[in-house]
C-alpha cells in the first residue's frame, strides 16, 4: 500500500512532527460484526471528522499523544488516576488562543469521542481516548478499503 504524503503542502499548516501521519497510518484490531463492519455509525464518523478538520483540535490530538514530553511534571494525583491527562491551562498556552476557544475546541472533540475529561478542584484535565481513536481509524480504513474479490477482508 503507498503511502500519502500528509504533510502540508504550504507554510501555513504546521501538524506536530510525524504525529498526523501516525494518527492516520495506525490502528489497532477491533472486531468486526457478522457484515463486516465496525462498531461505529455513520453519525459518529462524521462527528470525529468534522472535529479533525480543524488544524488546532488536530494539533490538540497529537499533542496529547506524547504528554509526558509536552508538558514536564504534572502531579502525583493526575498521574495515578488519570494518566495522560493534561490541564486545559497547558494545552491553550500550547496553542496560543484564548481559553475560551481551547474550552470549546476541547468540548467538540470530547463529544466526537476522541477525549476523556476528568476533573480535579477547579482544573479540568483531558486525554486521548485511545479506543475510540483506534476504533475511528479501523472503521475509516476499512470504509475506504477497495475489495478486490470476496476473500479480500
Amino acid at each position: 500500500m503507498q503511502q500519502v504524503d500528509t504533510k502540508p503542502q504550504t507554510e501555513s499548516h504546521s501538524y506536530e512532527n510525524e504525529d498526523f501521519q501516525e494518527l492516520i497510518f495506525w490502528y489497532t484490531e477491533v472486531t468486526p460484526t457478522r457484515n463486516g463492519c465496525y462498531f461505529m455509525k455513520n453519525e459518529d464518523m462524521l462527528m470525529v471528522l468534522k472535529a479533525l478538520s480543524n488544524e488546532t483540535r488536530l494539533n490538540i490530538l497529537c499533542w496529547l499523544s506524547k504528554p509526558e514530553t509536552m508538558y514536564g511534571d504534572m502531579p502525583n494525583a493526575i498521574k495515578e488516576e488519570f494518566p495522560g491527562g493534561i490541564c486545559v491551562g497547558s494545552i491553550q498556552e500550547k496553542s496560543g488562543l484564548a481559553q475560551s476557544v481551547i474550552s470549546s475546541y476541547l468540548s467538540t472533540m470530547q463529544k466526537a469521542g476522541l477525549l476523556e475529561s476528568r476533573r480535579y478542584g477547579q482544573w479540568t484535565y483531558y486525554r486521548r481516548n485511545e479506543e475510540a481513536i483506534a476504533a475511528f481509524l479501523k472503521h475509516f480504513s476499512s470504509s475506504l478499503r477497495v475489495k478486490k474479490n470476496e476473500n479480500d477482508k
